[in-house]
């Protein structure tokens, strides 16, 4: 296996059906769709219930906090870096009935675009909603249920978060310790349309940053753009690393000096390749 640099790894990825999205590596053209099921996984299975991936959530917890009790117990002062990955929010949105009956549904915000006659007709968005088969999202009512097994999703994530963040302060790390959270994308959830991710609306690639722990002013909002290029910056001078001259041309760049009130005018950039994509798609952004 590759050397991805963890010295250790306690839960691997996890793979839907044991062998993961397979079709989501093709591009797809104007034929079959090649990932069928979308308007199912969103439209029909949005609700009370529990899908698969909110178990290995909560098991990813209780090994972080596992790990996090050993760390106390071991002792040292050298620095570490715990990664830990949730599956959610991720679709079908069906969520524990306590998570699910603390979101009003009547009064969720609906996204721009998710009426037939108000969405874009741009011919990327017709081909990727081709693509992924995503039906004709129409009833209302329908729509309010997702965004709502959406936020419930969420709180159910945030849940996971507060008993990582409890782990830490039992574990007696808390007060030396930094913590970031991200994601790796957005989803549109009805969207001009769309379902997922696979394009470049913000809903898709708008995520969180947020960071806390010594050195981090509270509070702060920064207006930089900022990317996943700059987590692995970021985290080396968050544990005291430096960075070889290997890395000298690599594109991100430390987030700590925006964090001390020194912005810099920076583009954000991001690229799609994968389904529903004809060919590759890109985008820029200033400020």
């Amino acid at each position: 296996e590759d050397d991805n640099g963890f010295s250790e790894e306690r839960l691997a990825m996890h793979i839907l059906n044991g062998k993961g999205g397979v079709s989501m590596l093709l591009r797809g053209f104007d034929g079959e769709p090649v990932n069928k099921g979308q308007f199912e996984l969103y439209m029909e299975r949005s609700g009370v219930g529990e899908a698969p991936y909110q178990p290995f959530d909560r098991e990813i917890t209780e090994s972080a906090i596992e790990w996090l009790a050993e760390r106390r117990r071991r002792g040292g002062d050298k620095p570490f870096v715990l990664f830990v990955s949730y599956p959610s929010p991720h679709p079908p949105f069906s969520v524990p009935a306590e998570f699910w009956e603390g979101i009003d549904e009547a009064g969720v915000r609906l996204p721009t675009g998710w009426r037939p006659e108000e969405r874009s007709e741009h011919p990327a968005d017709r081909h990727l909603r081709h693509i992924m088969d995503t039906g004709p999202l129409i009833d209302e009512a329908q729509m309010r249920r997702i965004q709502a097994g959406y936020l419930a999703l969420i709180a159910h994530l945030d849940t996971e978060i507060g008993k990582l963040l409890e782990g830490l302060e039992e574990a007696g790390l808390a007060q030396d310790t930094r913590v970031l959270y991200t994601s790796d994308h957005g989803d549109l959830a009805g969207q001009n349309g769309l379902l997922g991710k696979s394009c470049l609306y913000e809903g898709s690639i708008g995520v969180p940053l947020v960071m806390a722990g010594p050195g981090i002013p509270e509070g702060r909002r920064v207006a930089q753009i900022a990317g996943h290029v700059d987590l692995y910056p970021t985290i080396a001078e968050a544990v005291g690393g430096r960075l070889e001259a290997a890395d000298d041309d690599l594109p991100g760049r430390s987030l700590f000096p925006a964090l001390q009130g020194e912005e810099a005018a920076v583009q954000g950039f991001a690229e799609y390749h994968a389904a529903g994509s004809k060919a590759g798609s890109f985008m820029l952004r200033d400020g």
